[in-house]
């Protein structure tokens, strides 16, 4: 969905969130067409899968795709898990769920902040994992806790990416495009809707930082 090879993907990633350098993106069904041939063309691939959680430790809906996902990959290619851990102190650790090795990173989730979306911490220890295994494709099942961070740092290193969307994460500070009083919402159109679902769950804040949290995300 994201990333054509290009360049030297050995190379350190840049700054997060610079102005990126040109690159060759592709539409869904491109990619989609350039993996299944990269599939067809080798016998195994090195698959990294990112995601928020994975069992046993987590078992919702994302989290078990995930893994049921990773299973099956596993029959034919050589998958890694990249995951958010249980904790928030930037331990990392690894373990084996299944026969699938998963890196472990605990990191703070925050609903409000810029790290949403930056996290420079998990950055570093996703390059220094991607060092270790220089994989041929990412999948990325989902960045909360992680944040954009990871998918960065694959488009600096020029490895095929494929960003799986399970819920309206970038878009929705609830996750869901669910308002508070259980209505449907039809999206950020101002910035009045995302101020209300960030007071709350964070009524300490006052209106303005509210305002600048929704127009930030």
């Amino acid at each position: 969905m994201i990333q054509l090879p290009y360049g030297d993907r050995d190379q350190e990633p840049s700054r997060l969130f610079q102005s990126p350098r040109k690159s060759q993106l592709m539409g869904p069904e491109h990619f989609l067409s350039y993996v299944v041939l990269e599939m067809k063309r080798k016998r195994c691939m090195k698959i990294v899968m990112v995601v928020h959680g994975f069992p046993p430790r987590e078992t919702a809906g994302t989290e078990w795709h995930s893994y049921l996902l990773a299973k099956e990959l596993s029959k034919r290619h050589e998958v890694y898990v990249f995951s958010r851990g249980s904790g928030e102190s930037y331990l990392e650790y690894e373990d084996d769920f299944d026969g699938i090795p998963v890196r472990r990173i605990n990191s703070p989730i925050s609903f409000t902040g810029w790290n949403t979306h930056i996290d420079d911490r998990v950055a570093l220890s996703f390059s220094d994992f991607l060092n270790s295994l220089k994989p041929d494709l990412i999948h990325v099942q989902h960045c909360i806790g992680l944040g954009m961070s990871t998918i960065e740092v694959a488009i600096e290193r020029c490895i095929p990416t494929l960003l799986f969307l399970h819920d309206f994460y970038f878009l929705c500070h609830r996750t869901h495009l669910i308002k508070t009083n259980g209505q449907l919402c039809l999206g950020p159109s101002n910035q009045q809707y995302c101020m209300d679902c960030i007071l709350a769950s964070e009524p300490s804040l006052g209106k303005d930082d509210a305002r600048e949290h929704g127009l930030r995300r």
